[in-house]
Protein backbone atom coordinates (compact mmCIF):
# COMPACT_ATOMS: atom_id res chain seq x y z
CA UNK A 1 0.00 0.00 0.00
CA UNK A 2 1.61 3.51 -1.24
CA UNK A 3 1.69 6.16 0.75
CA UNK A 4 -1.17 8.32 -0.67
CA UNK A 5 -3.54 4.76 0.13
CA UNK A 6 -2.66 5.01 3.14
CA UNK A 7 -3.43 8.61 3.74
CA UNK A 8 -6.98 8.67 1.95
CA UNK A 9 -7.70 5.38 4.03
CA UNK A 10 -6.95 6.93 7.07
CA UNK A 11 -9.02 9.98 6.76
CA UNK A 12 -11.89 8.44 5.37
CA UNK A 13 -11.39 6.08 8.86
CA UNK A 14 -11.46 9.22 10.58
CA UNK A 15 -14.63 10.53 8.83
CA UNK A 16 -16.37 7.29 9.54
CA UNK A 17 -15.39 7.38 13.34
CA UNK A 18 -15.65 11.01 13.79
CA UNK A 19 -18.95 10.82 11.99
CA UNK A 20 -20.48 8.13 13.95
CA UNK A 21 -19.46 9.74 17.39
CA UNK A 22 -21.58 12.71 16.29
CA UNK A 23 -24.49 10.87 15.09
CA UNK A 24 -24.39 8.90 19.08
CA UNK A 25 -23.90 12.29 20.70
CA UNK A 26 -26.84 13.82 18.93
CA UNK A 27 -28.62 10.81 19.25
CA UNK A 28 -28.55 11.54 22.98
CA UNK A 29 -29.59 15.32 22.76
CA UNK A 30 -32.67 14.36 20.55
CA UNK A 31 -33.68 11.25 22.98
CA UNK A 32 -33.41 13.46 26.00
CA UNK A 33 -35.33 16.24 23.96
CA UNK A 34 -38.54 13.77 23.09
CA UNK A 35 -38.67 11.94 26.62
CA UNK A 36 -38.37 15.27 28.41
CA UNK A 37 -41.04 17.00 26.16
CA UNK A 38 -43.22 14.31 26.57
CA UNK A 39 -43.02 13.68 30.62
CA UNK A 40 -43.85 17.33 30.55
CA UNK A 41 -46.86 17.13 28.09
CA UNK A 42 -48.21 13.85 30.28
CA UNK A 43 -47.87 16.05 33.29
CA UNK A 44 -49.49 19.03 32.01
CA UNK A 45 -46.40 20.86 32.39
CA UNK A 46 -44.31 23.21 29.98
CA UNK A 47 -40.85 22.72 29.31
CA UNK A 48 -40.21 24.97 26.18
CA UNK A 49 -36.69 24.16 25.08
CA UNK A 50 -37.78 20.58 24.75
CA UNK A 51 -40.59 21.44 22.95
CA UNK A 52 -38.69 23.62 20.76
CA UNK A 53 -36.88 20.31 20.27
CA UNK A 54 -39.15 18.04 19.32
CA UNK A 55 -41.12 20.13 16.91
CA UNK A 56 -38.60 21.61 14.86
CA UNK A 57 -35.51 19.33 15.57
CA UNK A 58 -37.30 15.96 15.95
CA UNK A 59 -40.35 16.31 13.75
CA UNK A 60 -39.79 18.40 11.35
CA UNK A 61 -35.76 17.34 11.19
CA UNK A 62 -36.70 13.82 10.45
CA UNK A 63 -39.22 14.32 7.66
CA UNK A 64 -36.08 16.92 6.30
CA UNK A 65 -33.84 13.81 6.52
CA UNK A 66 -36.25 11.43 5.40
CA UNK A 67 -37.58 13.66 2.23
CA UNK A 68 -33.80 15.48 1.33
CA UNK A 69 -32.62 14.22 -1.51
CA UNK A 70 -36.44 13.85 -3.62
CA UNK A 71 -37.30 16.87 -2.37
CA UNK A 72 -34.13 18.45 -3.90
CA UNK A 73 -34.16 16.39 -7.13
CA UNK A 74 -37.45 18.05 -7.96
CA UNK A 75 -36.18 21.47 -6.90
CA UNK A 76 -33.26 20.90 -9.50
CA UNK A 77 -35.58 19.64 -12.69
CA UNK A 78 -37.80 23.11 -11.99
CA UNK A 79 -37.23 26.22 -14.16
CA UNK A 80 -36.54 28.18 -10.91
CA UNK A 81 -32.70 28.90 -10.00
CA UNK A 82 -30.72 26.78 -7.89
CA UNK A 83 -30.32 29.81 -6.15
CA UNK A 84 -33.58 31.31 -5.28
CA UNK A 85 -34.65 27.56 -4.39
CA UNK A 86 -31.63 27.32 -1.90
CA UNK A 87 -32.01 30.86 -0.21
CA UNK A 88 -36.03 30.21 0.00
CA UNK A 89 -35.34 27.05 1.42
CA UNK A 90 -33.26 28.43 3.97
CA UNK A 91 -35.74 31.43 4.44
CA UNK A 92 -38.46 28.86 5.22
CA UNK A 93 -36.37 26.58 8.01
CA UNK A 94 -35.31 30.19 9.49
CA UNK A 95 -38.65 31.46 9.66
CA UNK A 96 -40.28 28.16 10.89
CA UNK A 97 -37.75 27.72 13.50
CA UNK A 98 -37.24 31.10 15.03
CA UNK A 99 -41.45 30.61 15.18
CA UNK A 100 -41.41 27.80 16.70
CA UNK A 101 -38.90 29.16 19.60
CA UNK A 102 -41.49 32.30 20.20
CA UNK A 103 -44.66 29.67 19.85
CA UNK A 104 -42.57 27.79 22.95
CA UNK A 105 -41.55 30.90 24.53
CA UNK A 106 -38.40 29.46 24.14
CA UNK A 107 -36.99 31.78 21.63
CA UNK A 108 -33.32 33.89 23.04
CA UNK A 109 -34.78 36.96 22.25
CA UNK A 110 -38.16 36.35 24.51
CA UNK A 111 -36.52 38.38 27.15
CA UNK A 112 -36.48 41.87 24.88
CA UNK A 113 -39.56 41.68 23.39
CA UNK A 114 -42.64 42.15 25.44
CA UNK A 115 -44.89 38.74 25.93
CA UNK A 116 -47.29 38.20 23.06
CA UNK A 117 -45.52 40.68 20.79
CA UNK A 118 -42.98 39.26 19.24
CA UNK A 119 -42.06 42.17 16.75
CA UNK A 120 -39.46 43.48 16.20
CA UNK A 121 -36.51 41.67 17.85
CA UNK A 122 -38.68 38.45 16.06
CA UNK A 123 -37.61 39.89 12.36
CA UNK A 124 -34.36 40.65 13.86
CA UNK A 125 -33.49 37.13 15.26
CA UNK A 126 -34.83 35.85 11.53
CA UNK A 127 -32.17 38.50 9.37
CA UNK A 128 -29.19 36.96 11.89
CA UNK A 129 -29.91 33.08 11.27
CA UNK A 130 -31.04 34.17 7.43
CA UNK A 131 -27.66 35.87 7.13
CA UNK A 132 -26.09 32.93 7.93
CA UNK A 133 -27.69 31.11 5.01
CA UNK A 134 -26.65 33.41 2.62
CA UNK A 135 -23.29 32.90 4.00
CA UNK A 136 -23.07 29.35 3.50
CA UNK A 137 -24.75 29.69 -0.02
CA UNK A 138 -21.48 31.92 -0.70
CA UNK A 139 -19.58 29.13 0.60
CA UNK A 140 -21.72 26.30 -1.44
CA UNK A 141 -21.53 28.17 -4.64
CA UNK A 142 -18.09 29.54 -5.00
CA UNK A 143 -15.34 27.19 -2.67
CA UNK A 144 -15.72 24.07 -4.40
CA UNK A 145 -16.63 22.01 -1.18
CA UNK A 146 -17.96 18.93 -0.51
CA UNK A 147 -21.80 18.71 0.90
CA UNK A 148 -20.22 17.34 4.45
CA UNK A 149 -17.30 20.27 4.55
CA UNK A 150 -19.47 23.04 3.85
CA UNK A 151 -22.08 21.25 6.94
CA UNK A 152 -19.23 21.31 9.31
CA UNK A 153 -17.77 24.47 8.87
CA UNK A 154 -20.33 26.36 8.23
CA UNK A 155 -22.47 25.00 11.38
CA UNK A 156 -19.16 25.04 13.59
CA UNK A 157 -19.52 29.14 12.87
CA UNK A 158 -23.32 28.72 14.14
CA UNK A 159 -22.27 27.23 17.05
CA UNK A 160 -20.15 30.08 18.03
CA UNK A 161 -22.32 32.33 17.23
CA UNK A 162 -24.85 30.61 19.92
CA UNK A 163 -22.58 29.79 22.68
CA UNK A 164 -19.99 33.19 21.80
CA UNK A 165 -21.99 36.05 21.09
CA UNK A 166 -25.83 35.39 21.34
CA UNK A 167 -24.97 33.50 24.76
CA UNK A 168 -21.45 34.63 25.91
CA UNK A 169 -22.29 33.46 29.48
CA UNK A 170 -21.75 30.06 28.11
CA UNK A 171 -17.90 30.98 27.14
CA UNK A 172 -17.73 30.63 31.15
CA UNK A 173 -19.17 27.42 30.97
CA UNK A 174 -16.82 25.61 28.57
CA UNK A 175 -18.49 21.86 29.22
CA UNK A 176 -21.36 23.09 28.61
CA UNK A 177 -20.66 25.10 25.01
CA UNK A 178 -19.00 21.84 24.02
CA UNK A 179 -21.84 19.80 25.04
CA UNK A 180 -24.22 22.12 22.60
CA UNK A 181 -21.62 21.29 20.09
CA UNK A 182 -24.04 18.46 18.06
CA UNK A 183 -27.25 20.26 18.48
CA UNK A 184 -26.34 23.67 17.66
CA UNK A 185 -25.03 22.05 14.68
CA UNK A 186 -27.49 19.74 13.74
CA UNK A 187 -29.87 22.96 13.99
CA UNK A 188 -27.70 25.38 12.16
CA UNK A 189 -27.74 22.38 9.65
CA UNK A 190 -31.28 21.81 9.17
CA UNK A 191 -31.59 25.24 7.51
CA UNK A 192 -29.17 24.04 4.59
CA UNK A 193 -29.65 20.22 4.87
CA UNK A 194 -32.10 20.09 1.45
CA UNK A 195 -30.37 23.35 -0.05
CA UNK A 196 -26.87 21.49 0.04
CA UNK A 197 -28.40 18.95 -2.07
CA UNK A 198 -29.84 21.36 -4.86
CA UNK A 199 -25.99 22.62 -5.28
CA UNK A 200 -24.21 19.56 -5.82
CA UNK A 201 -20.41 19.72 -4.97
CA UNK A 202 -17.55 17.67 -5.72
CA UNK A 203 -16.59 14.52 -3.75
CA UNK A 204 -14.81 16.15 -0.23
CA UNK A 205 -10.79 15.74 -0.37
CA UNK A 206 -8.40 16.94 2.24
CA UNK A 207 -7.51 20.31 2.77
CA UNK A 208 -4.10 19.48 2.96
CA UNK A 209 -3.94 19.67 -0.70
CA UNK A 210 -3.88 23.21 -1.05
CA UNK A 211 -7.46 23.70 0.49
CA UNK A 212 -6.96 25.06 3.84
CA UNK A 213 -7.81 28.38 3.30
CA UNK A 214 -11.39 27.28 2.00
CA UNK A 215 -12.43 25.54 5.08
CA UNK A 216 -11.01 28.78 7.44
CA UNK A 217 -13.48 31.41 4.71
CA UNK A 218 -15.84 28.35 5.03
CA UNK A 219 -16.21 29.10 8.74
CA UNK A 220 -15.75 33.35 8.57
CA UNK A 221 -17.72 33.80 5.42
CA UNK A 222 -21.11 32.73 7.48
CA UNK A 223 -20.18 34.94 10.69
CA UNK A 224 -19.65 37.91 8.21
CA UNK A 225 -22.96 37.61 6.68
CA UNK A 226 -24.75 37.31 9.69
CA UNK A 227 -22.80 40.58 11.39
CA UNK A 228 -23.47 42.25 8.05
CA UNK A 229 -27.57 41.88 7.84
CA UNK A 230 -27.94 41.61 11.98
CA UNK A 231 -25.87 45.28 12.84
CA UNK A 232 -28.85 46.89 10.49
CA UNK A 233 -31.53 44.45 12.05
CA UNK A 234 -30.58 45.23 15.33
CA UNK A 235 -30.45 48.72 15.31
CA UNK A 236 -34.10 48.69 13.75
CA UNK A 237 -34.61 46.75 16.46
CA UNK A 238 -33.74 48.73 19.23
CA UNK A 239 -35.45 52.08 17.46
Amino acid sequence: MDETTKTVTFWRNARYVAGTLFVVWLAGHLILQVVTSLRHFARGEEHTVATYGLFYAVLLGGLTLWFREPIAAAMRRSPIPNAVWYLSVGLFYVVFEEVTCYLTNSGIWEATDKRGVPFPWLIAGIALLYGWVIGSYVVARFLKLGKMEIFIFTTLAGWFLEVGISRPALVAAPHIAFALLPWAMYTYGLFIVIPLYIIPGPNPVRAANGRWWRYVLAFIIPLACMMAVAVPAFNWAND
